[in-house]
C-alpha cells in the first residue's frame, strides 16, 4: 500500500461532476485510471500539466483540489515573509556599505567599476 503524501479533494470533485475514473483518465490522456487513482488516494502528486488539466476538467482551482497543501504552503510563505523583513534589512545595510566603499574607492557605482575592469581585459 502506498504512503499518503497529499490529502486532496479530487475524489469529491470527480463525484460532483459525475465522472468515472476512466473518463477523467481519458481527459488526462492516460491509458488507464491507475495514475488518477494514485492522485486521488494521495499516493502521488500530479505534475503541473496534469494538475492544470484536473483544474479544467473539474472547473475548480488547483488550490481547492489540494486545499490542505495550499494552506500549508501559504502559511510557510507568510512566515518566510516575516523573517525576510529582518534578513533584508540587515543585508541592505551591508549592500549599501559595499556600494559606498566602491564609490569612495573607484569614484563610481559597482556596475561602472565592473565595466571599467572589463575594458582593462578583466572578465572577458
Amino acid at each position: 500500500m502506498s504512503k499518503k503524501i497529499a490529502a486532496n479533494n479530487l475524489w469529491i470533485y470527480r463525484k460532483k461532476k459525475g465522472f468515472s475514473q476512466k473518463r477523467v483518465a481519458f481527459f488526462l490522456d492516460h491509458k488507464t485510471s491507475s495514475q488518477l487513482s494514485h492522485y486521488e488516494r494521495g499516493a502521488k502528486y500530479p505534475n503541473l500539466i496534469n494538475a492544470l488539466k484536473l483544474e479544467i476538467i473539474y472547473q475548480v482551482p488547483v488550490s481547492f483540489l489540494y486545499g490542505d497543501l495550499y494552506k500549508k504552503l501559504r502559511e510557510d510563505i507568510r512566515a518566510r515573509e516575516k523573517k525576510r523583513t529582518n534578513y533584508f534589512q540587515k543585508n541592505e545595510f551591508i549592500t549599501n556599505n559595499s556600494q559606498d566603499f566602491a564609490k569612495n574607492r573607484f569614484g563610481s557605482s559597482p556596475q561602472l567599476v565592473g565595466t571599467r575592469m572589463a575594458g582593462l581585459g578583466f572578465g572577458q
